[in-house]
């Protein structure tokens, strides 16, 4: 994984690690004929992810349970954060893949009963409109009687970029986060850091936590170009007190093995990105067959991996579940690569 796609990653775990904002989080978004029926303050965290390997420099992902109040039931949310700079049409089939696995995975465990309930919220900060697509939108569906074969579901989505964040009661430090995301691109993005570090301040007079502003100057250090570094410094030492600021960032990062060579990377990011996820659209379109399939032939393996266009991988991946067999999958195949 990336320096960035980690930084984006550690963000995220540093963020919704701290109970008080995943449970602000689920105060402000859940439906209120949902929210009132959980005991939040029971909120257990789960020790498990479920993002393939493959997949994590994409996403990250924290799974907790929640009793609810009136019954000895619970259900358990599960948080995605998609760190891609681009909307993923193929989301639904990501969260239903997880959602299976979480299922499988309780059921190993408890062997008797029924499923606990889960409820997906997605949160991404992924640049231009999103559409929030259902699986039903993803399959290719012959007509209105087909839909009742069709394993549909909802899930919530925060949009960083689209919500007003305004409305939102939210702690410190998740719309300090969320600000940074929403206005990354944006030519004021540095009015933005300053606001961000003022908030802070404000909140917090003495500068604590300080884990979170580390994690954050970490964030900026990891996601910015060089050429921004001298501006955010100076932003941090006049709106913090507490001696955190980008130079002594890198002095820690520096000690602990880190490699300075973040030009190289940040100027190589559209083609390893590209090449990313092409690799990822290449690998989950095998997982996806190996499902329906069971082992692909070392043969299959390779002429997936020749495929050089996401639209012809993406294709494939909503075809799998339409094709008979493993011969009319690799016919399919076949004409992809040539």
């Amino acid at each position: 994984m990336s320096k960035i796609k980690q930084a984006h990653d550690k963000i995220f775990k540093n963020v919704f690690s701290d109970r008080k904002n995943a449970l602000n989080l689920l105060g402000n978004f859940l439906p209120a004929n949902i929210l009132n029926r959980l005991d939040l303050e029971q909120m257990v965290y789960e020790k498990d992810t479920f993002v393939q390997k493959h997949l994590k420099g994409y996403y990250s992902d924290l799974l907790v349970t929640i009793p609810l109040i009136d019954s000895d039931e619970s259900v358990k949310v599960y948080f995605l954060f998609e760190h891609k700079s681009f909307s993923d049409p193929d989301l639904p089939l990501q969260l239903l893949r997880y959602i299976v696995e979480i299922w499988t995975h309780y059921r190993k465990q408890h062997k008797h009963g029924k499923l606990p309930l889960i409820i997906p919220l997605v949160v991404t900060h992924a640049e231009g409109s999103w559409k929030k697509a259902k699986l039903s939108d993803v399959v290719d569906i012959p007509g209105e009687p087909f839909k009742a074969y069709l394993p549909d579901f909802e899930y919530l989505l925060f949009d960083c970029i689209q919500e007003d964040l305004n409305v939102y009661d939210l702690e410190v430090e998740l719309k300090s986060l969320f600000m940074l995301w929403k206005f990354a691109h944006r030519p004021n993005f540095f009015e933005i850091v300053r606001e961000v570090y003022r908030m802070l301040r404000q909140a917090y007079p003495e500068m604590e936590p300080r884990d979170f502003l580390i994690a954050l100057a970490q964030y900026l250090y990891f996601t910015r170009g060089s050429e921004e570094y001298e501006v955010i410094n100076e932003i941090i030492q006049q709106e913090s007190s507490g001696g955190i600021n980008m130079e002594t960032i890198a002095d820690m990062l520096e000690k602990k093995g880190y490699e300075r060579g973040y030009d190289t990377a940040y100027q190589e990011k559209p083609k390893w990105e590209k090449q990313a996820e092409l690799k990822n659209a290449q690998e989950t379109l095998i997982d996806v067959a190996t499902e329906a399939y069971g082992p692909l032939p070392d043969m299959l393996h390779e002429k997936i991996k020749s495929i050089k266009s996401l639209e012809n991988l993406r294709a494939l991946n909503r075809k799998v579940i339409r094709t008979q067999s493993l011969e009319e999958f690799t016919e399919l195949v076949n004409r992809a690569a040539q």
